[in-house]
């Protein structure tokens, strides 16, 4: 599975470091702002730096996100967003309101994708040594695929061995 993994702050590096080990077999492709950092995970991990986030999610069967605020994610889903194939899972553990994951979550169905909203529990240890949770929020577009997580290989990964719980519109009174 191609695998892109946007943000390698404290949380996005252990997090693609844990999809990129052999084991899981994945292909991961990295995408930070500062491009040292994109440089310096491919050196350590399995992995390739992506040049943009174009060049990360153009051909990514999923997109992890691990920003700030809401203006960062912003400004990642709209350049994302013309080279986001239909089908295409964007996992976000970013630190974002709830009116910005369902702007987000909207934006990417435009183009076929489905935005899993995800925060994490378990902090920067949790994320290093593969112990978070994850709580998984997905939208109706997302259900009505039937999307059944648990049975997506990804999503047994992405820390480790990760406790998954799903809630369809948990943040989201629509």
């Amino acid at each position: 599975m191609r695998v892109a993994v946007i943000g390698l702050g404290r949380m996005g590096w252990p997090i693609a470091g844990h999809l990129a080990h052999l084991e899981h077999g994945h292909e991961v492709k990295v995408f930070d702002i500062a491009n040292a950092a994109s440089t310096a995970w491919a050196d350590e991990h399995a992995g390739e730096a992506a040049e943009s986030v174009a060049d990360a999610v153009g051909q990514a069967d999923v997109i992890i996100s691990s920003l700030p605020a809401d203006k960062q994610m912003q400004v990642v889903v709209d350049e994302a967003l013309a080279h986001i194939g239909t089908g295409t899972i964007w996992l976000d553990h970013s630190t974002i309101s709830a009116t910005g994951a369902r702007r987000f979550a909207d934006e990417l169905s435009s183009r076929g994708a489905h935005f899993l909203d995800a925060p994490v529990s378990g902090g920067v240890d949790g994320a290093r040594n593969g112990s978070l949770t994850v709580m998984v929020v997905a939208w109706a577009v997302a259900m009505r695929t039937r999307l059944f997580l648990p049975s997506r290989p990804w999503l047994r990964t992405p820390g480790g061995s990760p406790t998954w719980g799903l809630r369809e519109l948990a943040r989201s009174p629509r």
